[in-house]
């Protein structure tokens, strides 16, 4: 199989074990995603989204119900501030 059939046909999926956040959890990711900056100086607005609630599903991510989302105007350098800050915020979490 070539690099690129690898590539195309490559399949990540991550597993949680159903344990829901406490609230006080929740609180205190939003707070530190509120405090992240980015290397490019872009605010980004960020929110924990249930998915009963809202109608949300997703392929890649089992065994949750609550995902956390990210708000921002679309700028130069845009997906490089939200992927940093991103990548922060599960770091912390």
């Amino acid at each position: 199989m070539s690099n690129i059939e690898k590539i195309r046909t490559r399949r990540s999926v991550r597993s949680f074990d159903c344990t829901p956040l406490s609230p006080d959890d929740r609180e205190r990711i939003i707070d530190y995603a509120n405090k992240v900056r980015n290397p490019y100086g872009q605010n980004i607005e960020w929110r924990m989204l249930d998915a009963k609630t809202q109608g949300l599903s997703s392929a890649v991510i089992v065994g949750t119900d609550l995902f956390i989302a990210g708000k921002m105007r679309r700028q130069s350098h845009a997906e490089e501030a939200f992927g940093y800050s991103f990548e922060k915020i599960v770091l912390y979490a």
